[in-house]
């Protein structure tokens, strides 16, 4: 689970770069609004069925915490299957990580506002419902 707001940014610049590959004009505000109101649909089914799933067969991974232990957080995963985490196998993660840090290519600036005349507030509005029910940190995305 992750910030909506941070994740919707994403996802709309994504593909508003995507567009560009078969679209011209590229319209960002008409994309914006089309996949928020998507995302807010897929958010609500997740809130709505959440409760209908076994305990035993969920696994809630908050993306802040992977993010400060992304192989004890995988390592949850692996323990929650029923699967071990092997040496070899944590070997070929952090090996992995070494590698490709975050960042390794550049980083994208988010402004949602700016970019498809969203505010982030209202956003964080519209989404409040999500992150009422998980409690994801809150990203400094612009």
């Amino acid at each position: 689970h992750r910030d909506p707001v941070s994740v919707t940014s994403s996802l709309l610049t994504m593909l508003c770069y995507t567009a560009r590959m078969i679209r011209d004009p590229v319209k960002p505000a008409e994309i914006g609004a089309y996949w928020i109101d998507r995302v807010q649909r897929m958010l609500s089914a997740c809130v709505r069925d959440y409760d209908q799933l076994p305990p035993a067969q969920t696994e809630n991974v908050l993306f802040h915490e992977f993010m400060q232990d992304d192989i004890a957080t995988i390592e949850r995963i692996y323990n929650s299957a029923g699967h071990a985490m092997t040496p070899d196998i944590r070997a070929g993660m952090e090996n992995y990580m070494t590698a490709n840090p975050r960042g390794k290519y550049g980083r994208i600036i988010y402004d949602i506002q700016k970019d498809f005349g969203v505010s982030r507030e209202a956003l964080y509005e519209q989404l409040s419902f999500y992150t009422d029910k998980f409690p994801v940190r809150i990203e400094n995305q612009g």
